[in-house]
C-alpha cells in the first residue's frame, strides 16, 4: 500500500546502496524493466512501469518542455517518488526527453512479453487508465516537443549536458521514433485504431526526420 507521502513503490536503482547512484534514473529503469519482461519476470517488471505511471509529484519542470503536462519525470526521481531533474552544481538542469519514448517501448515490451493486454484498461492510482496515461501523459506531451521535420526538440539527452548545452540528439529521435511505433502498436491492442494510426504516422515522420538530420554525406550516422 502507497503511504501518504512515499510514493517509490516499484522503482528500479539505477544502483543498489551504498553505490553513488542509489536513485531512479527514467533512462536506467526502462533498461532494466525490458530485461525484466524479456526474462520472465512479469510482475516486478510491472511494478516497475507502475511505479512510473503512480509516482508523484511530476510535471515540475514544464516550462522546459513547451509548457507540456507529462507523466514521465525528465530525469530522475527521489526516494518518495518526487520528481528531480540534476543540476549537479550547474545553472540549468538536466531535461532528458529521451526516456518519454523508452517508457512507451518498455510498456510494449512488458504486454508484449507478458501477454498481459488487460493490463491497458488497468486503471491507475491517479484514475486514468494506463493505455490513457500513456497517451496522454506521455505521447501527447512527446508528439508536441517534435521540430517541424519530425525530429525530437533539443534536450540534454544521454549525454546529460544541461539546458543551456542542449543539443538535438539522435539518441533522443531514436527513442522518440521507437516510442510512437510501441504506442501505435498498443493502440491497437486497445482497439483505438484512429490514434493508434496517429502515433504510426509520427513515428513514419520522424523516421524520415532523423534520416535527414542525423545522417552524413557517407550514409552514417552523424
Amino acid at each position: 500500500p502507497y503511504l501518504s507521502n512515499r510514493k517509490g513503490y516499484g522503482m528500479v536503482l539505477a544502483s543498489l546502496p551504498v553505490g553513488e547512484w542509489h536513485t531512479g534514473w527514467v533512462r536506467d529503469a526502462m533498461y532494466g524493466v525490458v530485461a525484466l519482461a524479456r526474462m520472465g519476470h512479469h510482475e516486478e517488471s510491472r511494478m516497475a512501469l507502475e511505479f512510473f505511471l503512480n509516482a508523484e509529484p511530476v510535471g515540475k519542470f514544464k516550462s522546459y518542455v513547451r509548457n507540456q503536462d507529462y507523466r514521465i519525470s525528465v530525469v530522475r526521481y527521489f526516494g518518495n517518488g518526487e520528481e528531480e531533474a540534476d543540476y549537479s552544481g550547474q545553472p540549468t538542469p538536466n531535461v532528458e526527453i529521451d526516456g518519454w519514448g523508452m517508457m512507451l517501448w518498455a510498456a510494449r515490451q512488458y504486454v508484449d512479453a507478458s501477454g498481459d493486454v488487460a493490463w491497458l484498461s488497468k486503471r491507475t492510482r491517479l484514475g486514468p487508465t494506463v493505455l490513457d496515461a500513456l497517451t496522454q501523459g506521455v505521447g501527447k506531451p512527446l508528439s508536441a516537443n517534435l521540430e517541424p521535420s519530425g525530429i525530437a526538440k533539443a534536450d540534454s539527452s544521454i549525454w546529460e549536458v544541461h539546458v543551456e548545452n542542449d543539443k538535438h540528439f539522435a539518441y533522443t529521435t531514436m527513442a522518440t521514433i521507437r516510442g510512437f511505433c510501441d504506442l501505435a502498436a498498443m493502440l491497437k491492442k486497445g482497439g483505438r485504431d484512429t490514434e493508434s494510426q496517429t502515433y504510426r504516422d509520427l513515428s513514419t515522420k520522424a523516421r524520415a526526420g532523423f534520416f535527414a538530420a542525423f545522417l552524413d554525406r557517407e550514409g552514417a550516422i552523424a
